[in-house]
């Protein structure tokens, strides 16, 4: 058994511990995992009767750690192998930790942490051994001794407790989600990758209704870079399911480093969105994206992508509308006859279309209603519209309580903000 201390200092390492996301700090144990090279990563919670944790496991089937690397591994903070091997070396996958902090994450959580470690020896047998440490003394860590282990395979099991409360955030609904979206890119890249949460698998691929690669030539950078096809490409999932807004900083491998803002909720959408680029490499590197967007270069990337978002659909918007109008006039549900022969017939006509294609968003039974019901819900729609003094802008807006980006829509069409 030997103690060894953290060469850094203390303030620093209380800075890691200090996280408020703790499904980022639990992300960065799953990502150790698969950096040596696990193919089944898989949480394990185990909870008191009044719902609070008393141990949280993340349980690999990786290549452990080697005993005689533990020391170096353990002793010194942004010293991590990582650093000189950008893939790993027997399946060749993308690394994600560099700097050797994902360890200290796990304080994070609780105060009391252990990392037991099976690994194989050059002769084929198989050994292990455990490293432990506190919170309150996250510099010092203890390694045992090692030993024969009676286990078939290699592998790492972190183990923590001294969790504070329950967590909500690590309940399933909430967590795998978020874990979903933070490892999107990485199974989609790696499909034989499984990684669970309480049995729960993360499914990125059945949950994406579309995935688009946008080029963010548009991004000026303040120090004069602008971004190629190569340094900064946003990769947009969107899901079919309702999902929380994200907008993720990674490296050109697509390894989520640092989550920023959406930049606003798009109705009637549910999307992530991850940057890719060397140059975010290369902000890591330095330290750069703790600053988050009081980094200049950080921010316009950052505005880049979202600007690139909010045109992505726009556009989808626009040929969404294009769609409906054609299925009404093809199903005899369009309420106009003929063509417009005013402007001011036009803006009626207008703002019907925002309304309807809005009105069956909020009501998707809506399309499964006999044609009967639909032609009359919408001649309905069209008297509404066509009422003389009627305020389309403001009324229809709360009448049909639609979101702020179509109130906008349908006040623009007036030449007017709604509400």
């Amino acid at each position: 058994m030997k103690t060894i201390r953290v060469e850094v200092e203390r303030d620093y390492v209380e800075t890691i511990l200090q996280s408020r996301r703790p499904v980022a700090a639990l992300a960065e144990l799953i990502w150790n995992g698969l950096d040596a090279e696990a193919t089944t990563v898989a949480v394990e919670v185990d909870r008191n009767p009044l719902g609070e944790i008393d141990e949280l496991r993340v349980c690999d089937n990786g290549t452990g750690l080697d005993f005689p690397f533990a020391e170096s591994n353990f002793r010194s903070l942004g010293g991590s192998w990582k650093r000189f091997k950008p893939r790993s070396a027997q399946l060749d996958r993308c690394l994600h930790g560099r700097r050797g902090m994902g360890r200290f994450k796990a304080f994070a959580l609780g105060s009391v942490v252990s990392w037991e470690f099976t690994y194989r020896r050059a002769d084929g047998t198989l050994y292990a051994y455990t490293v432990s440490g506190s919170r309150d003394c996250p510099e010092t860590f203890v390694i045992s001794d090692e030993a024969p282990s009676s286990a078939t395979a290699t592998g790492t099991v972190v183990r923590i407790r001294g969790m504070d409360g329950a967590y909500p955030s690590f309940v399933p609904e909430r967590a795998v989600p978020k874990l979903t979206e933070m490892f999107a890119l990485y199974q989609t890249h790696y499909p034989d990758v499984g990684i669970t949460f309480e049995g729960n698998p993360l499914e990125p691929r059945s949950l994406q209704a579309a995935r688009t690669e946008i080029v963010l030539d548009d991004a000026v950078l303040e120090d004069g870079e602008v971004p190629t096809t190569e340094a900064a490409v946003l990769t947009l999932i969107e899901w079919n399911r309702e999902q929380p807004r994200a907008l993720y900083l990674c490296g050109v491998d697509g390894n989520p480093l640092h989550e920023v803002k959406s930049g606003g909720r798009i109705p009637g959408h549910a999307y992530t969105g991850y940057i890719r680029s060397e140059q975010v490499d290369r902000w890591n590197r330095e330290g750069r994206l703790a600053l988050d967007e009081l980094d200049p270069d950080v921010a316009a990337i950052v505005d880049g992508a979202r600007l690139a978002i909010r045109r992505h659909f726009e556009m989808q918007s626009r040929d969404s509308s294009a769609a409906a109008l054609g299925e009404w006039m093809d199903r005899d549900l369009y309420p106009f006859e003929g063509e417009s022969e005013s402007v001011d017939e036009t803006k009626r006509r207008a703002a019907f279309l925002v309304c309807a294609v809005a009105l069956e968003k909020a009501v998707p039974s809506l399309r499964r209603a006999p044609l009967e019901v639909r032609r009359l819900c919408f001649r309905l729609l069209r008297d509404t519209v066509e009422t003389p003094a009627f305020d389309p802008a403001q009324r229809l807006a709360g009448l049909l309580a639609l979101p702020d980006e179509t109130a906008r829509d349908l006040g623009s069409v007036f030449g007017k903000e709604a509400g």
